[in-house]
């Protein structure tokens, strides 16, 4: 009995140690982030522009329905900067990003046109 505490206790500590390596080559555990799926959905009627989302991000826009403002305030900042830059609005269509997503990974995967 006492051996296989031994070894239990053994194996957590070597599991942690291996956690504790992985995480701090990935940056530490404050670079580790989790979050929600978030399907996002474009309707055509409807204009989502950097003013559209400059207001989401104020709080004027809310939706019952999974929408920007659950995502990451500071990548959507970044997201409404290349948007004004470009003069961009986004396509109809839906579109899965998760609440960590970057801004660089969101460019890839949402689909912009020019405002007309």
């Amino acid at each position: 009995m006492l051996k296989k505490t031994a070894f239990m206790i053994s194996l957590v500590f070597i599991s942690v140690s291996i956690l504790s390596l992985i995480s701090c080559k990935n940056g530490g555990p404050q670079e580790m982030k989790f979050g929600k799926d978030l399907t996002i959905t474009v309707h055509n009627d409807e204009t989502v522009d950097a003013k559209h989302l400059r207001c989401v991000l104020e709080g004027e826009i809310k939706k019952n329905e999974p929408y920007f403002d659950l995502w990451d305030a500071q990548e959507l900042e970044k997201l409404i900067g290349y948007m004004e830059k470009n003069d961009f609005i986004l396509v109809e269509g839906r579109y899965i990003i998760n609440q960590t997503t970057t801004f660089d990974k969101a460019v890839e995967i949402f689909q912009f046109e020019q405002k007309e």
